[in-house]
């Protein structure tokens, strides 16, 4: 057997051991992520408080009146494959996710099979609203939903785009902010 083919066996196994495409798990208070079978089981919906269902993988199909229930919804479509440019969307995707967040509402995050796009999607929210690098927030999210894999395109976007969050450091913008730029700065790289 392959490593590949084993690494899926075992992500099957854990799977039917511990969780299941057709739930939805949560990440942090008001922030879960699942399948798309997950945002079509409306009894669990209410029950959890989720306000806010963001699907990200461009399928308009299998969809219930979430209008009706009182459920935003907002559909993105991303293309899970590694050369897709998911940045983007992403932006886009962190104001609806805070939107839900910032009212104490639930929001579920989904893409097809909750592995890969809607994990991106989760990710870089985390990244953001908490200040994480892509690693941590990875940890995060895997700890929730323990198959979640974005493909190696997100994540090299996703690393991209920890970079995109870093603070200015003060000493390389030149901005007078500290005693040791006062003291030294202003004779080596002018006022």
């Amino acid at each position: 057997m392959s490593k590949e083919h084993l690494q899926y066996y075992n992500l099957q196994e854990d799977l039917l051991r511990k969780q299941s495409y057709t739930e939805f798990q949560q990440v942090i208070p008001h922030l879960y992520i699942g399948g798309q079978i997950s945002s079509l089981n409306l009894p669990k919906l209410q029950a959890e408080g989720i306000k806010h269902v963001l699907r990200v993988n461009g399928i308009s199909q299998n969809m219930i009146n979430y209008d009706k229930h009182g459920i935003a919804f907002k559909l993105l479509d991303i293309d899970d494959m590694p050369d897709f440019d998911i940045l983007p969307f992403i932006e886009e995707a962190n104001s609806f996710i805070q939107a839900g967040v910032a009212k104490e509402e639930g929001v579920l995050v989904v893409c097809t099979a909750g592995i890969s796009r809607s994990a991106a999607i989760v990710i870089a929210y985390l990244m953001k609203s908490k200040g994480l690098k892509y690693a941590e927030a990875h940890a995060i999210v895997k700890k929730a939903r323990i198959f979640v894999q974005p493909n190696v395109g997100f994540e090299r976007a996703l690393l991209a785009y920890e970079q995109t969050l870093k603070p200015a450091c003060e000493l390389c913008t030149f901005e007078k902010k500290t005693h040791w730029f006062e003291q030294y700065g202003k004779k080596r790289f002018g006022p």
